[in-house]
């Protein structure tokens, strides 16, 4: 099984950056930081690219909604449910 050098944000810091923490937030642009740096350098780097699609997924997480029934499930483990 191959590690992942960059782990998935843990659900607890998930759900609280959609509720609005701005340190949570932070550390869920930081995990996608290498995929927004890579599809901005395409075919040159372009900083209001970058800034576009942080904005855009700072949105995001602020739009997403966690489940009781999700939250339930990952509590247990159950990650096929």
């Amino acid at each position: 099984m191959v590690k992942n050098k960059y782990p998935l944000p843990f659900f607890d810091v998930i759900e609280v950056a959609s509720k609005g923490d701005v340190l949570a937030v932070k550390n869920v642009l930081r995990y996608y930081h290498r995929y927004t740096m890579s599809l901005s350098a395409y075919p040159f780097f372009d900083v209001e690219m970058k800034r576009r699609m942080e904005s855009k997924l700072m949105s995001r997480i602020l739009k997403f909604k966690v489940l009781p029934h999700d939250k339930k499930n990952l509590q247990r483990g159950d990650m096929n449910t």
